[in-house]
């Protein structure tokens, strides 16, 4: 496999503090890295630096000649203003600079002196030659090819960028990214505004193309897809493992645990070996007592002593080259609490719907919830989750239908954008807004990763992954029997994910989930609404049954559509075929065909 890129010593600081040190790796083609770590370790500042957006402050860094380097930031496109062929177009931003002095220069042409002409016209034909030796003839076939690499529907691509949605809005600018030809890409965070049918789509698209990929993902699911390489980046030093995520995670495990073996090994040699000293030691003592003047004890005496130096000796060896302790973050538990409840329903929607206006935007919703029943609410962005969500809460009134609330019913809503918080508080104060002590804000911020003055920060100046952070502390206050979590895990790290599962995974109260995490989903929900069109199927499933289901439908579907397609044509053709004499050569060619789809249909009809 051709090296693309490779580097060693690469180091990075932000004023005195090290984000990275002395990093080493390579990148080969073809390959799909993902490159994993705690928010704020520096993965997206080592992309920088391997596009060579940011200078390193030390190491180096060696490229292919004539390497090419696409590198597509988290942040999605600002030239809103753009369309989103325009905005794939400035992707070539030298073409489209010399096609705009071209353009420039025809106007100064069609207006210029008879002194000036000849002048601007070798200028002209100088940029022209530049041009056409980069392929700016060939500009808008690129452009065109890269939207329809991506799949963006052409009948969006004249549409301004702030019109699409997030997952369009990606698919342009992984479009902008291609458009060059690149033979590396740098991907951060792609999977970000990506709704279910996005993540697909993305899965497929990474693994068929032919590029070198470089990614930062916190998920799983989609790691486990993709990725033939991890990259871990921990507390300032890259490590790299070959496979998938789950191959990563088992890798690790067993090397922990042959550290620990290690380390265990190492303190029981060196327990041995203090006791053998202080047994030698008494020993020589006691010997040396009792040899007196006599020559033959204390030259038996001394050759202890000699062992026991010896032995000495070696645990000094054993300390100077001590197996370390294997280091692991500390990690403090959380637990969501829910009162007693003794009722069968908690929630029940029926015959529920629901206009903005005069569109009718849900329509005959069924819903019931149970005590201790984990579901989840799954759906296109823009299907009306968010909304679904809303009527529950009752934060909604519901056009037709009826709405059952348990009056003993007690609702943690983790909202998506949130709203909850205000952004002139600190996070204690924020947090103190709930009613409990400043000794327990501080010690459940603390177990939620926020350390020292961190809390005192104002919640204005935080991360939109610190933010969802700061939401759920706070419910985390308060016992709820039911959470209604609008994609609580946005914008966190893996580590924070796990936390997070692992803490619902023991909530007794029963929940509403909905996520685009499908590692997330499957660890947790029992049971699937899926919202389409205006309307909610239930699925008493997890989300991998509910996906395979999903995949029958859609098998199911297509099949049923291509039967109508042949069972038309068969009419078609019968129709003509009995208006022919049967020994015309029309005939003959019409009925092989009617016998030929008619085979075919049976084939669909008995697969």
């Amino acid at each position: 496999m051709p090296t693309l890129l490779s580097f060693k010593n690469l180091t990075k600081f932000f004023g005195a503090r090290a984000v990275f040190e002395k990093l080493k790796g390579e990148i080969n083609a073809p390959t799909t890295i993902g490159l994993v770590g705690d928010n704020g370790c520096g993965k997206s500042t080592l992309l920088k630096v391997l596009a060579g957006l940011e200078p390193a402050d030390a190491g180096e860094i060696q490229r292919s000649s004539s390497l090419r380097i696409a590198y597509l930031p988290q942040e999605l496109p600002v030239e809103l203003q753009l369309s989103a062929y325009e905005y794939v177009r400035n992707g070539l931003k030298q073409l489209v600079e010399l096609e705009k002095k071209l353009r420039a220069l025809e106007q100064q042409l069609a207006h210029s002196s008879s002194d000036e002409g000849p002048q601007l016209l070798q200028r002209y034909g100088e940029l022209l030659d530049e041009f056409e030796q980069q392929g700016g003839y060939e500009l808008d076939a690129w452009v065109e090819t890269a939207l329809h690499q991506v799949e963006l529907p052409q009948h969006l691509w004249e549409l301004p960028l702030e019109l699409l949605s997030g997952g369009q809005k990606t698919r342009s600018a992984l479009a902008r990214a291609l458009v060059a030809k690149p033979d590396l890409l740098l991907l951060d965070e792609p999977t970000n505004y990506l709704d279910l049918e996005g993540l697909t789509w993305l899965e497929q698209w990474v693994k068929r193309v032919e590029q070198a990929v470089v990614l930062v993902s916190h998920d799983r699911y989609f790691l486990d897809k993709v990725a033939t390489e991890i990259w871990e980046l921990d507390r300032g030093h890259l490590e790299c493992f070959v496979g998938n995520y789950s191959a990563y995670k088992e890798q690790k495990k067993q090397a922990l645990r042959k550290q620990y073996e290690a380390y265990a090994r190492d303190q029981a040699e060196k327990r041995r070996l203090r006791e053998l000293i202080a047994r030698q030691m008494q020993w020589f003592d006691a010997a040396h007592r009792r040899a007196g003047q006599n020559d033959f004890l204390r030259a038996k005496a001394k050759k202890g002593a000699v062992r026991a130096k010896a032995t000495v000796s070696r645990l000094q060896r054993l300390q100077e080259q001590a197996v370390e302790k294997p280091w692991e973050k500390e990690e403090l538990g959380i637990a969501f609490q829910a009162p007693q409840f003794s009722s069968q329903s908690l929630l029940a929607a029926r015959e529920l719907s629901f206009s903005y206006g005069q569109e009718p935007w849900l329509q005959t919703i069924n819903f019931a919830l149970r005590p201790g029943a984990r579901v989840a609410i799954l759906g296109a962005n823009g299907s009306g989750k968010t909304t679904l969500l809303r009527l529950l809460l009752g934060e909604l009134e519901p056009k037709e239908g009826q709405l059952y609330r348990s009056p003993s019913l007690s609702v943690g809503y983790f909202s998506q954008e949130r709203d909850d918080l205000d952004p002139a508080n600190s996070l204690l104060q924020e947090l103190m807004t709930t009613g409990i002590q400043r000794s327990e804000a501080w010690l459940l911020l603390a177990r939620l990763g926020f350390r020292n003055q961190e809390v005192l920060r104002p919640i204005a100046t935080l991360s939109v992954g610190q933010r969802a952070r700061v939401s759920l502390a706070k419910l985390l206050v308060q016992p709820y029997n039911v959470l209604m979590l609008d994609e609580p895990t946005n914008h966190l790290d893996i580590r924070s994910r796990e936390k997070i599962e692992e803490a619902l995974t023991d909530y007794p109260g029963a929940l509403i989930l909905v996520s685009h995490d499908r590692y997330f989903l499957d660890a947790i929900v029992n049971q699937v609404y899926h919202l389409q069109d205006g309307r909610l199927t239930r699925y008493q499933c997890n989300y991998s049954y509910f996906q395979q289901a999903q995949q029958r439908d859609l098998a199911a579907r297509q099949q049923a559509e291509r039967a109508t397609v042949l069972r038309t044509r068969l009419a078609e053709l019968a129709a003509r075929i009995s208006q022919l004499p049967a020994d015309s050569p029309e005939y003959e060619e019409l009925d092989r065909e009617f016998q030929r789809i008619a085979s075919q249909l049976r084939l669909l009809i008995n697969h």
